[in-house]
């Protein structure tokens, strides 16, 4: 993911929030500021395939370290998986911004149940 994604990921992001995207940026402490921005960390390490390093992460969003990002993948990930508003509104701003940045499926994070049975190498395919 080029920087010019990870911006346009802040954009999307402080627009479905409607947080500035010099207030994801800051270092203000605010909940609704502060969930944004995790928003957009989780968005920027989760939206392809390999995914961009943490150190990438944090320069984009003004940070020195990469811990923050870490910190703010793993915070968004619980609350996915224990509050269905969290989970719903994060799985909708992916699928909104896959298709807006024009991601191909080849570097899009996919759950294992939801992987071919059948991979096509060319003209051979192999079956798993």
């Amino acid at each position: 993911m080029n920087q010019a994604r990870f911006h346009r990921v802040i954009r999307a992001v402080s627009e479905k929030f409607g947080v500035a995207p010099e207030h994801i940026l800051s270092k203000d402490r605010h909940h609704p500021i502060v969930f944004a921005r995790f928003a957009s960390m989780w968005l920027c390490r989760n939206l392809e395939v390999p995914a961009p390093s943490y150190p990438l992460i944090a320069r984009c969003h003004g940070r020195t370290d990469h811990t923050q990002v870490m910190y703010a993948c793993d915070w968004i990930n619980r609350k996915m998986l224990n509050d269905p508003w969290y989970a719903h509104t994060m799985r909708a701003l992916k699928d909104h911004l896959t298709k807006t940045l024009h991601i191909p499926d080849s570097y899009l994070l996919v759950a294992a149940d939801e992987l071919p049975q059948t991979f096509v190498f060319g003209e051979d395919a192999i079956e798993v």
